[in-house]
């Protein structure tokens, strides 16, 4: 992927899972310590109680920091866009008729992220702060953007939050009952529920798989909501697909870079192949997506965009690439993403 798109990603999500490990880490030390102390007498229930009750304390502290996790990802998303503008988009912006279109600017305050531990340790992102406040000052991030991609995110949280407690119970009590049923030592269902905890959703590669793919979800969509401005959306037509080339990608995730127009990993904005492959469009993709000029589809080879510039007319049939993907996308992942628009 290019250093452009995962580089700011890299930053927020590793920032993020330092902190989300400490959240849950807690969370399953927490739920060993309260269940040892129901081991003797055995008590079945008051386990599944006292299982229950660390995690809906924990559970704010979850959704706060997934939250504020995924808009860091949405301010980063916004700001990877707006380093492609030349500067009469900027004007536009800045002093154009949109500025008679938008709610006043935000306060610094608005961009307080990463900011729920208290004192220590105290997670930020200045950059990304400082990129929010300077996208907000010149009307690119409105009130009414910030606003409703933070109810979105919230929701997401809540909805994840849930989820995750949801699953580690249900794991939990399997094995309690099992355990009840072996007549195992404490010692070994001591060992049984630490291993089940590490596997559960409040485990390390669960916690690592939801943050990457909300970090990645929340770039996309700052970014789609920029690129679907009506003064943005007419300079960048084309968007080109960007693989991560290590031992970790998947090879679909690589082919998507030759299936574009005129055989490069360029599609056209417009082809309904972004409602099925938008990054991340599975688990854990690492994939990216760069919004291109007509100037610069052509220079790339794309020989639409070629004919487009040498004659100044759009093409009249544009070609979409959707059909001759060879194989099926995750219908529950790939949609191009949530436009952050005020209800």
């Amino acid at each position: 992927m290019s250093d452009l798109v995962s580089d700011p990603l890299e930053m927020v999500f590793g920032k993020s899972i330092v902190g989300a490990e400490l959240i849950y880490s807690e969370a399953r030390r927490e739920i060993l310590r309260a269940i040892e102390s129901s081991f003797e007498p055995f008590n079945t229930d008051r386990m599944i109680r006292s299982t229950t009750a660390v995690l809906n304390r924990m559970s704010p502290l979850m959704i706060d920091h997934l939250t504020d996790t995924d808009m860091a990802g949405f301010v980063t998303g916004m700001n990877d866009l707006s380093k492609q503008f030349p500067a009469w988009l900027w004007r536009e912006f800045t002093t154009g008729i949109r500025t008679f279109q938008t709610p006043p600017p935000l306060p610094p305050n608005y961009f307080r992220l990463m900011d729920m531990f208290d004192p220590e340790p105290r997670l930020r992102f200045p950059l990304i702060e400082k990129a929010a406040e300077r996208l907000s000052q010149r009307n690119v991030l409105t009130r009414d953007q910030w606003e409703a991609a933070s109810i979105d995110a919230r929701e997401r949280a809540f909805f994840i939050t849930g989820d995750v407690t949801n699953d580690t119970i249900a794991k939990v009590r399997d094995v309690i009952v099992n355990d009840l049923n072996e007549g195992a030592s404490f010692k070994e269902f001591k060992k049984k529920l630490g291993d089940t905890l590490e596997k559960s959703g409040i485990g390390p590669a669960r916690v690592e798989n939801i943050y990457r793919t909300n970090v990645q979800a929340a770039f996309r969509d700052g970014r789609e909501t920029l690129v679907s401005d009506p003064i943005v959306t007419e300079l960048f037509p084309y968007q080109r697909y960007i693989a991560v080339h290590d031992k970790r990608a998947r090879q679909t995730h690589k082919d998507l870079e030759k299936f574009g127009l005129s055989g490069t990993n360029i599609y056209r904005r417009d082809d309904p192949f972004w409602d099925r492959f938008t990054p991340p469009w599975d688990y854990q993709c690492r994939c990216g997506v760069r919004p291109m000029t007509v100037d610069a589809a052509a220079r790339a080879g794309v020989e639409e965009a070629r004919q487009w510039l040498k004659t100044g007319v759009p093409p009249e049939r544009p070609e979409w690439r959707d059909s001759f993907i060879p194989f099926p996308h995750n219908p529950n992942f790939g949609t191009r993403g949530r436009v952050a628009i005020a209800a």
